[in-house]
């Protein structure tokens, strides 16, 4: 996949993260922002890329973006929930990957598919 395709898409993912979330952060409860706009984005990302840290750089380009235009309480607990979100989700992808790997059950692996 090309360089600057990769880059081009984790600046235009990460903004509309950080731009949804400076716009509807105040009016959506958190569980909604993270559960379904933030895994969302972070999940069709990864099946259009399909590369690790990816979703990490979303999540630093919209904590930039929140942290330029403060609109909300609390910007600090915001920037760090976004990227928090952001490392969580390459955990669970990495681990997930790995145990997926390991598995030869036909069963297993079309259950977790």
């Amino acid at each position: 996949m090309n360089k600057t395709r990769t880059i081009a898409g984790v600046a235009a993912f990460g903004s509309i993260w950080g731009l949804l979330e400076c716009l509807l952060g105040n009016y959506l409860p958190g569980a909604v922002m993270a559960g379904l706009i933030a895994f969302g984005l972070m999940a069709l990302s990864r099946s259009i890329y399909q590369k690790a840290g990816i979703q990490l750089a979303m999540g630093i380009v919209a904590g930039i973006l929140m942290a330029t235009v403060p609109i909300g309480e609390c910007v600090l607990c915001s920037i760090i929930a976004v990227i928090a979100e952001a490392v969580i989700f390459e955990i669970i992808w990495l681990v997930g990957s790995i145990t997926i790997k390991k598995e030869k059950s036909t069963v297993i692996l079309l259950s977790t598919g």
